[in-house]
């Protein structure tokens, strides 16, 4: 639907429209007054007395204006504005037209604008959501191996301490049984120093009995 006059008017400045229309409105209105003119001065008016004859019906204005005067007034005002303004006019209701058209496309390009901005707006917001999640699932993920790398040190400290247990136990048996086969070289070493003097008395003995006999 296009803009009423109003809106042309709200576009314009009065100075403006004063000088694209005020020939023709002058053209127009001395046509029109020429033409009333005339036609007062140069036709018989419905009266009493001539009504019959021009199968006229009177009335109080009957005298100073008629269907057929308004429709030439109309007519050669017309045709006045038009040949006195017409290229003004047009170039008015072109400015007009084109206006019109520059506002649409200025609309439509603001709501292209518009809807750009809207449409980068949700795409930053799904990027720093996209961001934000993956930021968390980093932030987890470091979480995770740190208590993973947390665990693995705990169970190595745990494997280090009991292989040093097993490390000194083993020490300790080694040392309980190299004190028991000390011990036992010992005892053998004994037993058979003990034997080597048991052997040595016997000998002497035997020795001593047969030297006597």
């Amino acid at each position: 639907m296009r803009p009423p006059f109003f809106g042309v008017i709200m576009r314009h400045t009065l100075p403006e429209i004063a000088e694209a229309v005020w020939l023709p409105i002058v053209a127009g209105l001395l046509a029109a007054g020429a033409t009333w003119l005339v036609w007062f001065y140069s036709t018989v008016h419905c009266t009493p007395a001539n009504a019959a004859a021009l199968m006229c019906e009177v009335t109080p204005l009957g005298r100073y204006l008629t269907a057929a005067i308004l429709h030439d007034c109309i007519i050669h005002a017309s045709i006045a504005m038009t040949l006195t303004g017409g290229s003004d006019i047009m170039l008015f209701l072109r400015e007009r037209r084109r206006n019109v058209a520059l506002a649409e496309q200025v609309k439509v390009a603001q709501e292209r604008a518009r809807e750009k901005a809207e449409e980068e707006r949700q795409r930053a917001a799904e990027e720093r959501r996209l961001a934000a999640e993956e930021r968390q699932r980093a932030e987890q993920r470091a979480t995770e191996e740190r208590r993973l790398a947390t665990e693995e040190r705990r169970l190595a400290a745990e494997e280090r301490q009991r292989a040093e247990q097993r490390a000194a136990e083993e020490r300790r048996l080694y040392a309980e049984e190299r004190q028991r086969a000390e011990q036992r070289m010992e005892e053998q070493h004994q037993a058979m120093l003990t034997l080597i003097a048991k052997l040595s008395d016997t000998i002497d003995r035997n020795g001593q009995g047969l030297r006597q006999s």
